[in-house]
């Protein structure tokens, strides 16, 4: 203290205090950083983002640069207010003025520099980036021993691969996507969300059904088969002998052009325009399918269960609405799903349970059934003889129409409305 006067060693001291404020800031600052942006910048061009990024890879060097600043800020600042005080007032009041030291150093270089550094890590770490690089050259033997002694402790517990850090289940991309609030616009985040939930659904969950698939029979005649062809909605038409186990082959709409655009059509000229009939799995995950369709060049494809019989007809646009929702073509049958006023909605039964669930943001069960009136079969257990009504996860379903014992159409409740009925769940007895 001969050299210098207590007053400039207090003012050292708070120097110093403050540059450990700011490394304590810039320590909380680099691990609460979004590593996903910092991967951005870096790749973006930004040289500071590419040194925030290199930091933030290697966390044991960062952090033990960080500390071991820090620590030295804190001890030559301590023995200076030491010092100062006791040339001031004398060593007495020593111990009070270390109490006094160690308030202001929790404040205002521990609790109030690391709240900025979680809350703004962005506005902290690029512009401690440059400085922490050039500690970590300066001070880098004392580092590298800092981190050789930790290492040997730290196999002590037990080992985590470090890129699961940088890695994300598809529960977690779900979560991150929900999350991103205004950064996303809605739609775009809907369809992110589908894509993501492409993962878990299978070629049954949105293929048309046998019932509903409209092909041409060659033991009709061409008449037959030409009404049929320019009175369908569709792009594509299976061509079978009586049913569709016995499938020819698929006439697709550009194919149906040249068939329509011939003085006579006939049904051989039908059968040399028809493609050979491409069969895929039901359980087939619908990723993998669209995969499929555009490795093969093809847009649509007929369904087989596990014994190959025909299930039904899944085409490139089914899956496409999976993600980007249903294409309003003004082609598709008008009330298959009718939502109303109350909340509720008049559906067919052949409806996919999934698209209900959609449209309406229900959670009606999905385990096996594909469709509302399977999900009916499911829950009675047997086929219905008459009109009846049920509860189904919390949802009252009446049917309106049946038919050879097959449900037409039908009335879902949603939740609330069921509850308040719950006694109608024994009608179908």
């Amino acid at each position: 203290m001969e050299s210098i006067t207590p007053f400039e060693a207090l003012a050292i001291a708070s120097f110093l205090l403050a540059l450990s404020a700011v490394f304590a800031g810039s320590e909380i600052a680099m691990t609460a950083l979004n590593r996903y942006r910092v991967r951005h910048w870096a790749k973006s061009g930004s040289r500071t983002g590419r040194w925030v990024y290199e930091l933030i890879r290697q966390p044991e060097r960062v952090i033990g640069v960080i500390l071991i600043s820090n620590n030295l800020m804190l001890q030559l600042a301590t023995a200076l207010v030491t010092l100062a005080v006791a040339d001031l007032w004398g060593r007495e009041v020593v111990g009070w003025a270390m109490l006094g030291l160690a308030a202001v150093v929790l404040i205002f270089a521990e609790i109030i520099p690391k709240t900025l550094g979680a809350q703004n890590p962005d506005f902290i770490a690029r512009p401690m980036a440059l400085p922490l690089k050039g500690l970590l050259w300066v001070l880098a033997p004392a580092v590298w021993g800092i981190n050789q002694v930790s290492s040997l402790l730290l196999r002590l517990f037990p080992d985590q691969d470090r890129r699961a850090n940088d890695l994300l289940s598809l529960n977690e991309l779900r979560t991150l996507v929900k999350d991103s609030g205004e950064l996303i616009p809605e739609q775009r985040r809907s369809m992110l969300l589908n894509i993501i939930d492409l993962e878990r659904m299978m070629v049954r969950d949105v293929m048309t059904p046998r019932s509903k698939v409209v092909g041409i029979d060659l033991n009709g005649d061409i008449e037959s088969a030409v009404k049929t062809l320019t009175s369908q909605p569709f792009n594509a038409f299976p061509v079978y002998w009586e049913n569709l186990s016995r499938t020819y082959g698929m006439l697709s709409s550009r194919r149906i052009g040249r068939l329509l655009s011939r003085p006579k059509p006939s049904m051989g000229a039908l059968r040399e325009l028809c493609e050979r009939p491409y069969y895929v799995p039901e359980v087939a995950a619908l990723h993998q399918q669209l995969s499929q369709f555009r490795q093969r060049g093809r847009s649509q494809a007929l369904v087989v269960d596990e014994y190959g019989d025909v299930q039904g007809l899944v085409t490139r646009e089914d899956i496409l609405e999976e993600i980007v929702g249903e294409f309003n073509d003004g082609l598709q049958p008008a009330g298959r799903i009718a939502p109303q006023r109350d909340g509720s909605c008049y559906a067919d039964g052949d409806a996919a349970v999934r698209e209900v669930n959609r449209r309406m943001g229900w959670k009606l069960p999905m385990r096996g059934s594909v469709t509302l009136y399977g999900l009916v079969i499911e829950h009675l257990e047997q086929l219905p003889e008459g009109n009846l009504c049920t509860v189904i996860a919390g949802h009252r379903i009446e049917t309106k129409s049946i038919r050879n014992q097959t449900v037409l159409r039908m009335r879902i409740s949603p939740p609330a409305d069921a509850d308040a009925d719950a006694d109608a769940a024994g009608e179908e007895q």
